[in-house]
């Protein structure tokens, strides 16, 4: 009985170090890559740091709680690269991959830094995916709130595109 009580206690440590560990380093790597010059149409660079499954994005908000009018998830490699584009048409292309947000689930190991790095030592390969959500709206951008699953835990991060801003 005594053994049963330490075996239960010991797990349910083991649990909450896992669980704390997971909420205090969020999985989802992401920031604001590109924008058209008025940041109606912002590009953000994503991919899965973490080490245990994919990343499943449930929601993305605009200006703090808004549904934006286009928001999709481009799937590429790094020859082609990603489009940043106001026309519809281009978003539209054949040349480029835009998923809905439920069909794609981020692999671990796409880090956008890792993929850099890849790049820069010559070590990317064409089967090496890169991900970014385009997100499009008749208002300005000015953050962009990212809302997802990972091990069957929520979390939410918002990203500010104020740096994209473009001089006057």
């Amino acid at each position: 009985m005594r053994k049963a009580l330490i075996i239960g206690a010991v797990i349910a440590a083991l649990i909450l170090v896992g669980y704390s560990y997971l909420k205090v380093n969020p999985p989802l790597s992401a920031g604001a890559s590109s924008s058209t010059n008025d940041r109606k149409v912002v590009l953000v660079s994503i991919g899965n740091r973490g080490s245990f499954g994919g990343i499943e994005i449930t929601e993305v908000l605009i200006n703090m709680n808004t549904p934006p009018a286009f928001v999709k998830i481009q799937v590429s490699d790094h020859t082609k690269g990603f489009i940043v584009s106001d026309q519809k048409n281009a978003l539209q292309s054949g040349d480029y991959t835009f998923k809905g947000l439920h069909e794609v689930t981020l692999p671990m190991g796409t880090d956008p830094q890792v993929q850099i790095d890849k790049m820069n030592n010559r070590k990317a390969t064409a089967a090496d995916k890169i991900y970014a959500l385009t997100v499009t709206d008749e208002l300005t951008i000015e953050t962009v709130t990212i809302r997802y699953r990972y091990l069957g835990l929520t979390y939410e991060t918002t990203i500010s595109t104020e740096r994209l801003k473009q001089p006057a």
